[in-house]
Parts: structure tokens; C-alpha cells; sequence
């Protein structure tokens, strides 16, 4: 795939339908934010929540590095990080 292909379909795929599934990003990763706060007893924000997953993802490129799926995840998390980040109210 190319660039262009990969961030095309990371966009494709967190704009569809999982907001009816799952509910809102910044909702979703707030919640996951409370329930590793209470788990780990250290305050984690949603950026954080965004951050880890990325991170989740790149720790597979280095088993995978060729498989597709997980660098349309990093660029699907990083881009509802940064849309939950620079719209902060």
C-alpha cells in the first residue's frame, strides 16, 4: 500500500459505523482512561489511553513489521488522539 492508501483507509475505518458499536472515541478512551486510573492507581488521560495504543501497535512491527492491519491502527489512533487533543475544551 501506499501512503496515501494506508491513511485513506485508517480514515475510512475510524469514520464508519464503530461510534454506533462502541460510542464516541473521546468517550470510549475516557472511560478507558477511569478504568486504568483505578486499575493502576495512577491518574492516565485519554491522550494517554491514545498513546498507549499506538504503542500497543508499534510493539508489534517488530514481530509483523510487514502486516498492514497494524500500521492503519497506529495511524487510526494517532488521528483520534489528535483530534481528541487539539479539541480540548
Amino acid at each position: 500500500m501506499t501512503r496515501d492508501e494506508i491513511l485513506k483507509e485508517a480514515a475510512r475505518i475510524i469514520s464508519s459505523d464503530r461510534a454506533k458499536d462502541y460510542g464516541p472515541a473521546d468517550e470510549s478512551f475516557a472511560r478507558i482512561a477511569r478504568l486504568w486510573t483505578a486499575y493502576l492507581d495512577v491518574a492516565v488521560s485519554p491522550m494517554d489511553v491514545a498513546n498507549m495504543f499506538v504503542l500497543s501497535k508499534v510493539q508489534r512491527t517488530l514481530t509483523s513489521p510487514a502486516k498492514t492491519d497494524t500500521w492503519l491502527d497506529i495511524c487510526g489512533y494517532a488521528a483520534l488522539g489528535g483530534e481528541m487533543m487539539t479539541n480540548e475544551k
